[in-house]
């Protein structure tokens, strides 16, 4: 199995202080081997505001003769807080809820497809969003939210075809 992002396109502060959409950057990252870095782009000392996005689109690629099932996962690994209460999830274009929702194991997988030996590649897009929302957004300043997405393959077996 192999993990790429494909296409990354942010709603971010740009160094004048206004919210700007990026073009789509291409650029080929190849995400198979665990590592920290940062799927969506955001730089260690990067501030976000009510409104920014970064939307990743990844590419699974069956490399081998065995078919199997992905699952793609969330975890929130800071502590819950106002910003991890205002970050939205989406997993192809679909609301999958509050980051801050995310603490447990109970409802950490978002998305599951399988894939075959004859599918070359499949394609899903994440999508960070901090929800615009005037009441509470200012509870969120100066706040930090970590949170690990993982893609976990696990072989088919048996006798039953999907």
């Amino acid at each position: 199995m192999k993990l790429e992002r494909t296409s990354l396109t942010r709603n971010y502060i740009d160094d004048d202080g206004y919210l700007v959409i990026s073009k789509p950057n291409t650029e080929v990252v190849d995400f198979t081997i665990a590592t920290s870095a940062n799927v969506f782009g955001l730089k260690t000392d990067e501030k976000i505001v009510p409104g920014s996005w970064f939307e990743a689109k990844m590419k699974i690629t069956n490399d081998g003769d065995v078919a199997f099932d992905y699952l793609v996962i969330v975890k929130l690994t800071s502590e819950n807080n106002a910003l991890a209460e205002q970050l939205k999830v989406y997993i192809d274009g679909k609301d999958k809820g509050i980051l801050s929702e995310y603490i447990n194991d109970e409802k950490a997988v978002i998305a599951t497809q399988t894939m075959k030996k004859t599918d070359t590649a499949k394609e899903f897009t994440v999508k960070l969003e901090f929800v615009n929302d005037n009441y509470v957004n200012n509870d969120a300043h100066a706040k930090e939210a970590s949170f690990d997405l993982l893609v976990k393959a696990v072989q088919k077996t048996g006798t039953t075809k999907n």
